[in-house]
């Protein structure tokens, strides 16, 4: 396929002309040399060939998109569509996410691990300054 690429590249022709070429026949019905089809003189005529494939890929391309504006149309993208609002939506959802530890168990780490006042502890925790209070006390060991 990649040999069959460079040849009709080289020759400034599509695959499907590469593919749909055979070589010219001599009058007494002898195939010419392949040899000539690679070797063919590059003049005039392959601009014009070129110019030719320009304006083939462009139909081409013209055609493509008007498929894909009718397959939208039918409603063929919706499904697309549909899997990139969920996406969306589930982004949305973790970088808003309201998730925490829960408040009793953070407060006591905060407690045991930091130096953080109890009203600054409350207000991280969202729980009462008395509950913090009271897990402080609870925590200490018996004298």
């Amino acid at each position: 396929m990649a040999a069959a690429t460079r040849i009709a590249e080289k020759h400034g022709m599509s695959l499907d002309e590469a593919a749909r070429w055979t070589p010219p026949e001599t009058s007494d019905n002898k195939p010419m040399p392949r040899q000539e089809f690679y070797q063919r003189p590059r003049k005039g005529a392959d601009f014009s060939n070129a110019a030719q494939t320009q304006q083939s890929a462009d139909q081409e391309k013209k055609r493509w998109q008007e498929a894909m504006d009718k397959a939208k149309d039918r409603g063929l993208d919706k499904a697309e569509e549909a899997k990139k609002a969920a996406q969306e939506a589930a982004n949305a959802r973790r970088r808003n996410s309201k998730s925490r530890r829960n408040p009793v168990i953070h407060a006591n780490i905060l407690l045991k691990e930091t130096s953080f006042s109890f009203e600054e502890i409350a207000d991280i925790t969202g729980l009462d300054v008395y509950q913090i209070v009271a897990m402080k006390l609870k925590s200490r060991n018996a004298a």
